[in-house]
Formats: C-alpha cells, sequence, structure tokens
C-alpha cells in the first residue's frame, strides 16, 4: 500500500507542478523595471567608449560568442548579439547624450524561432554614466532595465530562479572586469614607461659623461692650438699691417717727390745758376779791400 500510495502522489504532483508554475507566472506581471548602480574608476570617455565599441563586446562579455553589426549611423547602431547559450538579440543602440546617457533597445530570441514567435524577452536598457565632482576617473554606471516578458513561464524562472537583475548583473561584473583588467594593463604600460625613461635617462647621462670625459683633453688641446694660431694670425695681421703702411709711406713719400720734381726746378740747375752769383759777390769784395788798402798805402807815403 505505501508503494502504491507513494507513486499515485509523484504521479499527480508532477503534472501538478508545471501548472502550478504557470498559474504563478499568470500572476507575475509581465513587465518591470529594474536599475543597477556601480562606480568605476574610468572617466566618462574611456566607459563610453567602451559601451559603444560593439565590435569588442565578446571579447569582455562572458555570454557573448559573436556581434554581427547591421547598420550604423552618427547616433544609432543596429547590431545582433549571439549569446553561448543558442539565442540571438537583437539591439539598437541610440545614442541620445554623448559620454552621459544610451538608450539600447533590444529584443530577444531563440536561434530556432521564427520571428512571428513571442521573444523571449524584449525592452530597453539605459545607460546613464554619472561624473563624480571630485575625481575626473571616478564615474558611476546606472542601468535601468524596462524588460517584457511574456511567457509566464520565463517570468517564473526569472522571478524564483534567475532574478530580473540576472542580465544587468551578469553585464556589470564583465565591465568591471574588464576595466579591471585595462586599467593593470595600464599601470603596466606607465611603469615600463618610466623604467625605460629611466634606463635611457642612465644610459644617456654615462654616455653624456664619456663623451665629455673624451672630449675635455682634445678640447683643451684644441683650445691651445687655437689660441697658438689665432695669435701667429694677430702677429701676422700687425706685421702684414705695419709692412702695408710702409709701403704707403714709400709710396707717398715717391709721389710726394714726384710731384716736386715736375712742379719745381732741379736742385742742380739752381746751383748752377746760384754759383756764379756767389763769385762775382767774392771777387768784387776783394777788389774793394784792395783799393782800401792801396789808397791807405797812398795816404802814408810823404810827399
Amino acid at each position: 500500500m505505501s508503494l502504491l500510495t507513494t507513486a499515485f502522489t509523484i504521479l499527480i504532483i508532477i503534472p501538478i507542478v508545471p501548472l502550478f508554475a504557470y498559474v504563478i507566472g499568470l500572476l507575475v506581471p509581465a513587465s518591470h523595471i529594474v536599475h543597477r548602480s556601480s562606480p568605476f574608476k574610468i572617466s566618462s570617455k574611456r566607459l563610453w567608449d567602451i559601451l559603444i565599441n560593439v565590435n569588442e563586446y565578446p571579447q569582455w562579455q562572458s555570454k557573448v560568442e559573436k556581434v554581427i553589426l547591421c547598420d550604423s549611423d552618427d547616433d544609432e547602431t543596429v547590431f545582433v548579439e549571439y549569446s553561448t547559450r543558442k539565442r540571438h538579440t537583437v539591439i539598437i543602440h541610440h545614442e541620445r547624450i554623448q559620454n552621459q546617457c544610451l538608450l539600447r533597445i533590444l529584443e530577444e530570441r531563440h536561434l530556432s524561432s521564427l520571428p512571428p514567435k513571442i521573444p523571449t524577452f524584449s525592452g530597453s536598457w539605459t545607460f546613464e554614466i554619472i561624473q563624480e565632482k571630485e575625481h575626473d576617473d571616478q564615474v558611476t554606471l546606472k542601468i535601468t532595465e524596462q524588460g517584457v516578458i511574456k511567457k509566464p513561464m520565463v517570468r517564473v524562472t526569472h522571478l524564483l530562479l534567475f532574478g530580473f537583475f540576472s542580465r544587468i548583473d551578469r553585464f556589470m561584473n564583465d565591465l568591471s572586469k574588464k576595466i579591471d583588467a585595462d586599467n593593470q594593463q595600464l599601470l603596466v604600460d606607465s611603469a615600463q614607461v618610466e623604467e625605460l625613461s629611466i634606463t635611457c635617462g642612465k644610459d644617456d647621462g654615462l654616455a653624456v659623461i664619456e663623451e665629455l670625459e673624451f672630449s675635455v683633453p682634445a678640447k683643451s688641446v684644441t683650445d691651445d692650438e687655437s689660441a697658438a694660431a689665432d695669435e701667429s694670425a694677430t702677429d701676422r695681421s700687425a706685421t702684414d699691417r705695419s709692412l702695408d703702411d710702409e709701403l704707403v709711406g714709400h709710396a707717398t713719400a715717391t709721389t710726394l717727390l714726384s710731384s716736386k720734381v715736375n712742379d719745381t726746378p732741379s736742385a742742380t740747375d739752381q746751383s748752377q745758376q746760384l754759383e756764379p752769383n756767389d763769385t762775382l759777390m767774392t771777387e768784387s769784395r776783394i777788389v774793394d779791400k784792395e783799393w782800401d788798402l792801396m789808397s791807405e798805402i797812398y795816404e802814408r807815403t810823404p810827399n
């Protein structure tokens, strides 16, 4: 009797459980609004670039297998996101305010389902990037989900097992890992750059020291040689200037003499002109003296 009763109970309960879940699903509202907020150590510009760069979604989202870009405009992007659970989600990104607000309209279906069938999930996500006033690299991301789940069994599953926050929480966790990895990579890169700059600075310093050590003696010798060369050049220039002055003086004297010779009679002619006059004057003086002497003699002789 006990075995028969147990089997009968199981046969009754098994069909009742899905029916009971379906009834609960009918009682649960089809639409819901939930939101999550999380702080991130990143600038609003970098976070915005991560959100709108849909081609890199498979690299950091754990449940995304691939992304196919359908259409892209200045403020709107349409793409299909394929998940690892054999589902695809048609998503439209509509940019409201750059670096601040992004609207995502999405509709999730199973891969084997046709468009006329009811989608598993449809709704929208609103991304709000709130910049911290005190820190430029600290932002708060708020995601508001307005979803509609039309299937009662799916509503019960989300209500009892996964929760309506499951999609947002998974997205936030993947995004946090992505940002942490990027920040870590930035730190590594900056450390490498700093180490490289320090190493290059030391190498440059050693090179400069070696260059100075080798260049200082050569420079002193070169300076001495250049000083001697300058001194000899100065002496040569002074000598050249003195020679030039002498040559100029000789030339000037020659010019003056030549001009004097051309303008005045020669010294020989003057001497030839002066010598007869001097001779005549001398002879006349002698004759006068002789006459005076003769006259005195005659005067002293008695008559």
